[in-house]
């Protein structure tokens, strides 16, 4: 489930210490139980997460090119969580 979601659109490139807060962030949020997803990602940001093995730790499926689709995937999300929660499941 998208509980929250960072916009990288401005940013262009990540460094080594930018990245190590960027999992910090993540391992903080998910001990909240909060998923942390990314939108906006350019391909050489892309290319800086999976230098630094960021891709794996943050998982492909939370991380978005557009807006919109990380949109839909919480929309999504939601939705299963609603079936089941009714279903029990």
């Amino acid at each position: 489930m998208v509980d929250g979601w960072a916009d990288a659109g401005a940013i262009t490139r990540i460094d080594y210490t930018a990245g190590g807060a960027v999992k910090e962030l993540d391992e903080n949020l998910a001990r909240r139980g909060v998923t942390l997803v990314l939108a906006h990602l350019n391909q050489s940001l892309k290319a800086d997460l999976d230098r630094q093995g960021l891709t794996k730790v943050i998982g492909p499926n939370r991380q978005f090119e557009t807006l919109r689709e990380c949109l839909a995937a919480y929309e999504a999300s939601t939705q299963r969580s609603s079936k089941e929660s009714v279903s029990g499941t």
